[in-house]
């Protein structure tokens, strides 16, 4: 069962650093998830190859360098709760012993701050290219469904670039200030009628948009112009956008806090009410709000 903190989210979470972790996992540290990212970075940069890790096969803690990886990127923080989570992604050129029947291989390294301390991190996915047939590269593609502690393993970040989870930590830091107990007033009352292939609209009159099958845009654009929101809040996204015209499931209105793209996707950091279909995927939540991290074409 996983327990989410009804008090303030992200600044808690960098001011006084305490987090409400799962209920089965929990860490009481008093140090912040960003200076603890920090740590786990130095721990990575400076141990020359001798951090160790476990292999996508789940074998014994080694040094990563038994494993042949090169080119890693520092790890970054990919989620600051239920249980604070960093991924690294490496690049490899084939020449390792991991990889020498691949080429151009990816490995994404995942670690769980639990129980005080990093655990030792875990090859959670590869992606790389074997020469087939008629000596054509075809494309491999092995995941993991869980984290190491048994959590539901996110596609998204599993397939996230390097520079795309560096703008996922900026986006995370971007939103420490907010508190969802601070919008239990707020009382947003979204027009109806989500435009169909707007994905975003924020409070400054950019759009985010997939096509442009924007009927009733306008009554949108006048409705935000009279909110008197925080700062934190860029405006409004549909989440559950989707591509089909005659589509049964519109997309829900959330407020937005950060766009970004992961695996070459937007995605957004949102604040949607806890009646929402989301609810099963939210970080945190208040006695009204959740926050999430949702994609916005789907």
């Amino acid at each position: 069962m996983t327990l989410r903190s009804a008090t303030p989210f992200l600044l808690l979470w960098l001011a006084a650093g305490v987090m409400q972790a799962s209920a089965d996992a929990r860490d009481d540290t008093s140090q912040p998830p960003l200076a603890l990212i920090e740590q786990l970075r130095h721990e990575f940069e400076d141990a020359s190859g001798s951090l160790p890790i476990r292999g996508f096969e789940g074998t014994r803690a080694l040094p990563w360098r038994a494993f042949g990886l090169r080119g890693c990127a520092p790890p970054r923080l990919a989620s600051p709760a239920p249980v604070l989570t960093a991924i690294s992604v490496c690049r490899d050129d084939g020449r390792s012993l991991m990889a020498s029947s691949l080429r151009d291989m990816h490995s994404w390294i995942l670690w769980e701050h639990l129980d005080g301390a990093w655990q030792v991190g875990e090859v959670v996915a590869v992606a790389a290219k074997r020469r087939g047939a008629y000596g054509r590269l075809q494309p491999v593609r092995r995941d993991k469904e869980e984290t190491p502690s048994g959590r539901p393993l996110s596609s998204t970040l599993i397939n996230a670039s390097a520079d795309e989870l560096i703008a996922l930590e900026q986006a995370w830091e971007a939103v420490s200030g907010i508190s969802l107990d601070d919008l239990d007033d707020l009382e947003p009352a979204f027009p109806p009628l989500w435009p169909p292939g707007l994905m975003a609209l924020k409070r400054d009159g950019q759009l985010l948009v997939r096509d442009g099958r924007l009927a009733g845009l306008g009554s949108w654009q006048r409705w935000i112009q009279m909110q008197a929101w925080p700062d934190v809040i860029q405006g409004v996204a549909g989440a559950g956008t989707t591509r089909r015209i005659d589509y049964e499931h519109p997309p829900e209105p959330v407020l937005l806090l950060e766009s970004l793209t992961l695996n070459e996707t937007p995605h957004a950091i949102v604040v949607a009410p806890k009646s929402s279909r989301f609810s099963s995927e939210a970080i945190v939540e208040s006695a009204r709000w959740q926050l999430l991290l949702v994609r916005l074409d789907t």
